[in-house]
């Protein structure tokens, strides 16, 4: 899919399990409740699904939303405008994720969530500003950011937290982070 518009209501792309090979390019969306879904169930594998230069103004849910078993998935070169949940999300045993060279502007939630079983996403290169205040404090990330507000002398959170943040069920397959210093 190349060069359309999509607008208002549900996802303005969803596919469901099994597809391969899949680009979306130069997309424009606006108010649609997810933009590209990928998958809302466990089933066959889905791979290489890339969201390129694509711009998202005001989702009413994420923007970019891989979900369950995407495999070498990307999202590149796109902008990103106050959705009301994540910019970006890659979950549920989601593997070889990429986030790179987008703009992810005054998200509701956190601008990319990452929550890969492998541990292999690769997020750099990004500019993220803006995002949500009131992390979830159901996730790791949500006991930790409340416990440091007081160390900020109460100016908001951080937009990006890069280390010391692991999953207790996962940690032994953690491994080290390599982190790049422009992300």
């Amino acid at each position: 899919l190349v060069g359309n518009k999509m607008e208002a209501g549900g996802a303005g792309i969803f596919l469901g399990p099994g597809h391969a090979d899949i680009s979306v390019e130069g997309v424009r969306f606006e108010g649609c409740f997810h933009d590209v879904r990928v998958k809302g169930e466990t089933g066959p594998v889905t791979r290489r699904v890339a969201v390129r230069n694509c711009t998202s103004v005001e989702a009413a849910g994420t923007s970019i939303f891989f979900n369950w078993e995407c495999v070498d998935c990307l999202v590149r070169d796109c902008w990103i405008i106050k959705p009301v949940e994540n910019g970006v999300w890659a979950g549920n045993t989601s593997e070889r994720v990429e986030v790179a060279g987008c703009h992810i502007i005054e998200s509701g939630r956190i601008g990319v969530e990452c929550t890969v079983s492998g541990a292999e996403a690769n997020v750099h290169d990004n500019f993220i500003s803006g995002n949500g205040y009131a992390p979830d404090a159901t996730k790791p990330i949500g006991f930790v950011l409340p416990t440091s507000k007081a160390s900020l002398q109460n100016q908001p959170d951080p937009d990006i937290i890069y280390d010391g943040i692991i999953d207790p069920a996962y940690a032994a397959d953690a491994g080290v982070a390599q982190l790049d210093p422009k992300s």
